[in-house]
């Protein structure tokens, strides 16, 4: 019996080690420690980039696709319209999210966040110009075009002011073969993961101070968005 007793515990304790090693495995080619760590994740809470006032009543978190025509109506219209208006109302936030059915849309996201990483005092200063340049993109006018093309044009077109973006230091970090491109899809997945918990399916998707507000639509004109932002700031949290 005492013979049985300890091959049993040995056995189990084989057992366990293996599935021990077996997890550190996983662990490893997922590139994570098989005891603690995770899936990369923002080293702040206000990770993405944002214009306006820091501190603004109303926070316009804008979920956009380069490629979308509705993302970039609303972006202009935002930009051109309502926060040199009412900047010290709101502060907007940009999540670049990309909608698959457009294959150049992974592109100009990318294009996008690399010009933020290497600029980001001059991050929507690139987006203004990639949102100008949506209809010379679209997979009507890319079916013949590879992935290099386009980036050296988009690097070309972001060279120049505002943006001024390094051509060659973009061209680096766009290239998939540079070790540096890892950085740039990390937080391409950062976009999308946030998107994706919250459920966002279509674009634009807007959310104010933290809650979707499907009543916001691309049309909406500087005076809908003076109405909006009064209707937002007079909401009071009962005490």
């Amino acid at each position: 019996m005492r013979f049985l007793f300890v091959y049993l515990a040995a056995t189990l304790l084989e057992s366990c080690e293996s599935a021990s090693r077996a997890r550190s495995r996983q662990g490893k080619l997922m590139g994570v420690a098989a005891f603690g760590g995770g899936p990369p994740a923002p080293r702040v809470h206000d990770w993405a980039r944002s214009v306006g006032k820091r501190d603004a009543p109303v926070v316009v978190e804008a979920f956009l696709d380069l490629m979308c025509p509705f993302s970039v109506k609303f972006y202009k219209t935002m930009r051109k319209d309502v926060l040199p208006k009412f900047g010290d109302d709101m502060k907007l936030v940009v999540y670049n999210y990309v909608q698959t059915w457009h294959w150049t849309s992974a592109v100009m996201a990318k294009a996008s966040i690399a010009a933020g990483q290497l600029a980001p005092s001059r991050y929507f200063d690139a987006f203004d110009v990639l949102a100008d340049l949506r209809e010379k993109y679209t997979e009507q006018e890319m079916t013949e075009t590879t992935y290099s093309q386009i980036v050296e044009e988009l690097g070309t077109a972001l060279s120049s002011e505002p943006a001024s973006i390094p051509k060659e230091d973009f061209i680096q970090l766009m290239d998939p073969r540079n070790d540096l491109h890892s950085n740039l899809l990390t937080e391409v997945k950062f976009h999308t993961k946030y998107g994706r918990q919250n459920s966002i399916h279509i674009t634009p998707t807007v959310l104010i101070n933290g809650l979707v507000d499907n009543s916001i639509s691309s049309s909406m004109s500087a005076e809908d968005w003076s109405r909006r932002l009064e209707f937002y700031k007079a909401q009071k949290i009962p005490s």
